[in-house]
């Protein structure tokens, strides 16, 4: 593993241990950010060292599959370049689902139209789960809906799995 990847992921995790379980927003924010960049072995150990569940806590599960989708992008980093257009167009379906997530959730805070649910879904299943995955975490939207709950990361699992077996 490169050695630059290696302190980045050491300090990421570091991050996320200490700063998931705050009782400051902020911090919170950032632990669940530190998660999804890189954290998610910080954020499974910080999950088991201290008390049960908070609320607005991020299920362990959603843990697990970033720990999953970490090591498939570190493989995929180390072992193989991809194409780039295939790549340029993974960036723009994962970006969009971020996007129509996190606008859901603002409308939802704001009790303001929302986006369709089967507009979310099918921008998850046609390649932006790992956007709405991300969007799912920070800002803890749909987590409690339980057919985001299950297909959201069993997609996004899906996704790299077909990612990997692509290289």
């Amino acid at each position: 593993m490169n050695h630059s990847l290696f302190i980045f992921l050491l300090f990421t995790n570091a991050a996320a241990f200490f700063f998931y379980g705050s009782r400051n927003a902020i911090l919170r924010f950032s632990g669940r950010l530190a998660l999804i960049i890189g954290g998610a072995a910080g954020t499974i150990l910080a999950v088991l060292c201290r008390k049960p569940k908070k609320q607005g806590d991020v299920p362990l599960m959603f843990c697990i599959v970033w720990l999953i989708i970490h090591a498939a992008l570190i493989w995929l980093y180390t072992d193989a370049l991809m194409h780039v257009s295939f790549l340029l167009i993974l960036l723009i379906m994962n970006l969009s689902a971020f996007i129509a997530y996190a606008a859901d959730k603002a409308k939802a805070m704001r009790h303001a139209w929302r986006i369709r649910e089967s507009a979310l879904i099918i921008l998850t299943v046609s390649g932006g789960s790992l956007g709405a995955f991300a969007a799912m975490t920070l800002f803890r939207h749909k987590i409690s809906d339980m057919p985001f709950v299950f297909l959201v990361p069993l997609m996004t699992i899906i996704h790299a799995v077909i990612l990997i077996c692509l290289c």
